[in-house]
């Protein structure tokens, strides 16, 4: 199973569209571009770097996607805990890290094969309407609880914080079982953050732009993963 998982890292990589690969591309230039003008820590570049390819192989349905999501959700574990964004840091060890593992199982048992009977995407699905309601009110819930354990243990930003860490729950849940409405969780995730780590930017005078550069093209990819996933899931029923 993992050698197949080292020999779709390259193979992952073919066949994508133009506009695929000018994302693609373009995004990893803009991060390395940004980590070496803020003279980003070592750890912040594995971070954000490996979190961009994970994403955009996710949002193009590539199992290998799982494999830079697992080096990023454990280096920014540790970067959250260093701004003392603990329901981030908590979340992303014991709450992240495990799905990333969860996940790549899941999917490479729902992998859809090509006309050579080799497996190349995974197969995507959609919530129903009775499902969506109350997932919606779940996670409202559940980050106004979260709010208040973060501001008891004197964290930074606790509603901000725990806003991000929820709906990165949310979006991870729904990421390991294949459904497009993901990409709306992934959307709220990364504004929530984007505004986070503008705070964050704005007190420790330009630290971590890194992150929230990362943050902003996770953005415009899980807007473009969501136009994906769309498109797949019609294909699918046709």
């Amino acid at each position: 199973m993992f050698p197949f998982l080292a020999n779709n890292i390259i193979d992952d990589l073919k066949g994508w569209s133009l506009k695929g690969y000018s994302i693609f591309f373009v995004a990893i230039a803009a991060m390395i571009i940004i980590c070496i003008s803020f003279e980003s820590s070592w750890i912040e570049i594995v971070s954000s770097i490996t979190g961009v390819i994970g994403v955009i192989l996710i949002a193009q349905a590539k199992l290998s996607g799982y494999f830079y999501a697992i080096i990023a959700t454990s280096t920014y574990a540790f970067i959250a805990y260093q701004y003392h964004f603990f329901g981030e840091a908590i979340a992303y060890a014991f709450l992240f890290l495990p799905l990333q593992f969860i996940g790549y199982f899941h999917w490479f048992k729902n992998l859809r094969k090509d006309k050579n009977k080799k497996k190349v995407e995974v197969i995507t699905k959609k919530l129903t309407t009775q499902q969506t309601p109350l997932l919606i009110t779940f996670t409202f819930i559940s980050i106004f609880i979260y709010a208040l354990l973060m501001q008891k243990i004197g964290g930074h930003q606790p509603g901000l914080d725990s806003a991000t860490a929820v709906l990165n729950v949310v979006g991870t849940l729904l990421m390991v079982l294949r459904y497009q409405e993901q990409w709306l969780a992934w959307i709220a995730v990364n504004i929530t953050a984007i505004a986070l780590w503008v705070l964050a930017v704005l007190e420790n005078k330009n630290e971590g732009m890194a992150i929230l550069a990362m943050w902003t093209i996770y953005l415009i990819n899980s807007i473009y993963g969501y136009i994906v996933w769309r498109q797949k899931n019609k294909l699918e029923k046709i």
